[in-house]
């Protein structure tokens, strides 16, 4: 009786680790460039919108963050609370905001996660190592830029 306990237990244990091991993977990414992408940022800036309008920590007086994960969770933090919570992945294709491909940023809305759909896509651009750009696929979207926190 011993040993069926112990086999069931290895059983147990070996399938565990398989589902560990393969359940998270990290995402794709189309170029290695991307990899810079991952990691926390600070929001310095957002402009766009109907109005064209600016907006700062400052003058919506919060701050906030913005973290992308190699297992494709993106998450905002607003006073350093976490507001949003989304599955992304990273494609190359057309940007309405260039003649030539770009890299963008697709969010997945699923029931697993927050319901806000306004922004489903956004275009990526660095700055050095330490800037980040991030903009709307949508004609009255926003500009945003980032630094490294």
């Amino acid at each position: 009786m011993k040993t069926r306990h112990q086999k069931l237990w290895i059983i147990a244990i070996v399938t565990f680790s398989f589902f560990m091991t393969t359940c998270r993977k990290d995402i794709s990414v189309p170029d290695p460039n991307l990899e810079k992408l991952f990691g926390t940022w600070n929001w310095v800036q957002s402009s766009g919108g109907i109005g064209g309008q600016t907006t700062t920590p400052a003058t919506a007086s919060y701050s906030q963050t913005v973290e992308f994960d190699k297992d494709g969770i993106y998450k905002i933090c607003k006073n350093g609370k976490q507001q949003e919570k989304y599955k992304f992945t990273l494609t190359e294709d057309t940007s309405i905001h260039s003649t030539v491909t770009a890299y963008l940023i697709n969010y997945k809305h699923t029931g697993l996660f927050h319901s806000n759909k306004s922004i489903t896509t956004q275009s990526i651009m660095f700055g050095g190592q330490d800037s980040l750009f991030l903009s709307d696929e949508a004609y009255d979207g926003y500009n945003n830029i980032y630094t490294r926190k």
